[in-house]
């Protein structure tokens, strides 16, 4: 027995088998975006913004960065005071050790509320060892009103000589 090969009809169309398309194209590289030298995450804090404190109480507050830059910071990086109410900080406090990148510091600056009441902030900035800013962060405080006291009294009798008890004579005092 022969096999017979099917023999295209007249006017019909001839279908071309559809080719294979690639899996998956392939493109160049992603370029990675460069990290910069000195970069800081900020990760915790002590003395929450708008906490109360009585006038002239000190206290100290402290941040914790995280080093998210490829820079290692050195004992010459520090927080330096920028602007608004110093509160009777230092200029700058410097970091107290090196800090790899990755790694984590925590930086305590001694503070003293105001005098008076009212709500005061502080801003501050990291500040690399060639005066770079990389950060700023704040103190934010209330310092409560003080209800008015007197505390002491003082008196000059000297000049006063009742001429009989009981003697009633007026009195300046100074409050």
């Amino acid at each position: 027995p022969s096999v017979q090969q099917p023999t295209p009809l007249a006017g019909l169309p001839t279908v071309t088998p559809p080719q294979p398309t690639p899996a998956f194209t392939v493109q160049a590289p992603a370029t990675a975006t460069p990290q910069p030298c000195n970069k800081a995450m900020f990760l915790t804090e002590t003395i929450p913004d708008n906490t109360e404190f009585n006038a002239g109480d000190a206290f100290t507050k402290s941040w914790t960065f995280k080093n998210m830059g490829t820079c290692t910071w050195n004992a010459n990086y520090k927080l330096a005071f920028a602007s608004g109410e110093a509160m009777g900080a230092p200029a700058s406090v410097k970091f107290s050790k090196s800090v790899a990148p990755n790694d984590q510091i925590t930086i305590a600056v001694p503070l003293k509320a105001p005098a008076k009441s009212g709500t005061f902030k502080g801003i501050w900035n990291l500040m690399a060892d060639d005066g770079t800013q990389f950060g700023q962060i704040f103190v934010l405080i209330k310092v409560k009103s003080q209800a008015f006291a007197v505390t002491s009294v003082s008196t000059n009798l000297s000049n006063i000589s009742p001429a009989a008890c009981p003697y009633t004579f007026p009195v300046d005092i100074g409050i």
